[in-house]
């Protein structure tokens, strides 16, 4: 009876995820492909496709994909997406999640629309489909058919834009200038980039005059944070900085100072953004990437001061990585979280306190192994064994019985105004403590395994080993 009661909940929660405005970030400041379609810039990148619109400076919609869209072009009247993915042609329809096969591309050099048919182009050669994935064979498109790719697009030695070349902003990170696109009254240039997403150009006045930066530089999320101005996310070949529309890489190596590109945990210390790396832990300033402390763990953040681990002992840092105590602890840290005047540590599947010394929180051995926990302001949750708890003015309290937690896996949590949102290998749960409801929330991505959790500005920031998932609560 439990379990039909669960599988119940869980049906009728899957079905209120339309409650919540969604939108997807991937690695999408690496351009494949752009074409403009109406008032909206349709571009393909590494990281999946998005819809811009100019009229409103927005993402309108939004897939992440595992591997790069070569090509993307939409219907006319905007009902979804047909793009060149790994050599196949597929439709995805907006507004619901459809993904239909049509037809293999091979090495396409153009995809055109018009008419309820689309076109596969291959240096003159064209194959042509209904939108309703119908193969109809060799054709001639009609005159009216819009086109991404080689038919559309202007390479960087063109003699069509060769006098507006050296006006083109173009450092080393923006890499290759390739894909782009004439508006029909030829006085504005939309330029793709490898890495800074797309710059807009004035034909008559030689000058950039807007860009598009969405997205991320990396695709795997490890970890996100906010300073209150800006939400800086951590991944595993480098950091973003974004201040709610501008999407601003901090690359690895010697294009910013970071010492060890893979960043697994980010914290703010001091109002520098701290930054744990698989080697060492690093801070940035603003302006340049130092390093504070070599071979070892960033825990967190306390009254200033750095929490890190290396091998059997933390240790308590200064900004400028002077240790000011330490402790011996035998177990790995898996997350830390300030309690009130505590610190609190999960390790081997037990809540620690770290005050003069390390001990263990009674109140909770009897619930191990405990999964996560969080905590906002007198008030500590706890992913146990047994559901979710709560821990207040010494009473511990259950609450609700998301799942079966499993070893080795990451369940972050957070506290948002009355909810509790926890991140598990399949997506979030949410549970709001007025109503005791708990939702479980699935983004559309190829891989939900949440590794990390923000708020920020009233959006949820979900990091996954695929992309970003901002939902608006």
């Amino acid at each position: 009876m439990k379990t039909w009661i669960r599988i119940s909940l869980i049906l009728l929660l899957i079905s209120s995820l339309r409650a919540y405005k969604t939108s997807y970030i991937g690695k999408f400041l690496y351009i494949n492909s752009i074409v403009k379609q109406s008032n909206r810039l349709v571009v393909a990148t590494d990281g999946g496709v998005f819809l811009y619109n100019l009229f409103d400076n927005r993402m309108e919609h939004s897939l992440v994909t595992q591997f790069p869209v070569k090509f993307c072009i939409i219907q006319n009247l905007l009902t979804g997406f047909f793009v060149d993915y790994m050599g196949n042609l597929y439709r995805w329809d907006i507004g619901h999640d459809g993904k239909y096969y049509i037809g293999s591309v091979g090495a396409a050099t153009s995809l055109g629309v018009c008419c309820e048919k689309i076109y596969i182009e291959n240096n003159g050669s064209v194959i042509a489909y209904s939108t309703s994935g119908i193969r109809i064979g060799p054709a001639k498109p009609e005159p009216g058919t819009y086109w991404v790719g080689k038919l559309n697009s202007i390479k960087r030695g063109d003699d069509k834009i060769l006098f507006l070349q050296p006006y083109f902003f173009i450092d080393n990170y923006a890499g290759r200038i390739d894909m782009s696109y004439f508006y029909k009254n030829f006085t504005d240039l939309w330029v793709g980039t490898r890495g800074k997403g797309i710059y807009k150009y004035d034909m008559n006045l030689r000058i950039k005059t807007d860009s598009i930066q969405i997205g991320l530089p990396f695709k795997e999320v490890h970890s996100i944070i906010s300073d209150g101005r800006y939400i800086f996310i951590g991944g595993e070949n480098g950091l973003i900085r974004f201040d709610g529309k501008i999407w601003m890489p901090i690359l690895p190596g010697a294009q910013s100072g970071l010492f060890c590109p893979n960043i697994i945990k980010l914290g703010m210390a001091d109002q520098r953004l701290i930054i744990g790396t698989e080697c060492d832990i690093e801070y940035f300033g603003g302006y340049t990437i130092n390093r504070l402390y070599r071979d070892a763990a960033f825990l967190g953040t306390t009254n200033g001061m750095i929490i890190a681990q290396r091998n059997d002992r933390i240790y308590f840092l200064t900004i400028k990585g002077a240790v000011l105590k330490e402790f011996k602890f035998p177990y790995s840290v898996k997350k830390t979280t300030n309690f009130g005047n505590t610190i609190l540590i999960l390790a081997n599947g037990r809540v620690f306190k770290l005050k003069d010394t390390v001990y263990p929180l009674h109140i909770l051995t009897p619930f191990s192994p405990i999964y996560s926990i969080t905590a906002k302001a007198d008030t500590l949750f706890v992913l146990s064994e047994i559901g979710l708890l709560q821990v207040f003015d010494g009473i511990v309290e259950k609450l609700a019985d998301p799942f079966r937690p499993a070893v080795n896996t990451p369940y972050p949590m957070v506290c948002v105004k009355n909810k509790i949102v926890i991140g598990g290998p399949d997506g979030l749960y949410i549970f709001n403590r007025e109503n005791k409801v708990l939702q479980k929330v699935s983004c559309d991505l190829p891989d939900m395994r949440v590794k990390t959790l923000t708020y920020w500005r009233g959006n949820l920031y979900v990091g996954t080993p695929t992309g970003l998932c901002i939902i608006r609560l």
